[in-house]
């Protein structure tokens, strides 16, 4: 049995969202937590929600002035702070509406890394930070056309195509770095 579960933990996608959340180094969880933020303020009006004590009732309250404590390693940094009080001001339904949303942010985030293929540095950040606004303002499909352009972008700073290893290969190709250009 389960004594102190934490609200996020009750609901197994909810649970998910905040875990991919903190398996990222801390510049990269305020990213996410920038992004939900967002779209539970766009999506669920929270920002709303909790400015308007009254419809929240008395435990939320009493919950959300407990978290000023700053007893849980979140609560240290504002952002993650205010994305989790977020989460937590939402109906179940919009919690987990919001958590589908941050786990596929994430997915988008991850192949970042995978096709860059480099670590977090303040480029990378900024441009996650980039694609986390684009996600959050246009949606998926945008989102996706941004990855595909950075991942263009960066196959083409490698070098250009030397010649196709094999006939009908699907394009695979050896790469040359241009010192040219």
């Amino acid at each position: 049995m389960i004594l102190h579960q934490r609200f996020y933990e009750q609901e197994p996608v909810v649970a998910q969202a905040v875990g991919l959340m903190f398996l990222f180094p801390e510049p990269m969880q305020e990213i996410i937590a920038l992004g939900l933020s967002q779209i539970a303020s766009q999506e669920c009006q929270a920002h709303e929600v909790m400015n308007n004590v009254k419809s929240l009732g008395s435990e939320h309250v009493l919950s959300l002035y407990k978290s000023k404590r700053k007893r849980r390693n979140y609560d240290q940094n504002q952002i993650i702070h205010q994305a989790i009080n977020h989460l937590f001001v939402l109906s179940p339904e919009n919690r987990v509406f919001v958590s589908h949303k941050v786990i596929e942010l994430v997915g988008f985030i991850q192949e970042f890394l995978k096709a860059t293929n480099t670590l977090p540095s303040n480029a990378n950040l900024r441009t996650m930070n980039q694609m986390m606004e684009i996600y959050v303002g246009f949606g998926p499909d945008e989102s996706r056309q941004f990855l595909d352009a950075l991942q263009d972008q960066f196959l083409r700073s490698l070098g250009t195509p030397l010649e196709a290893l094999a006939e009908g290969d699907g394009g695979l190709r050896v790469w040359q770095h241009d010192s040219h250009r």
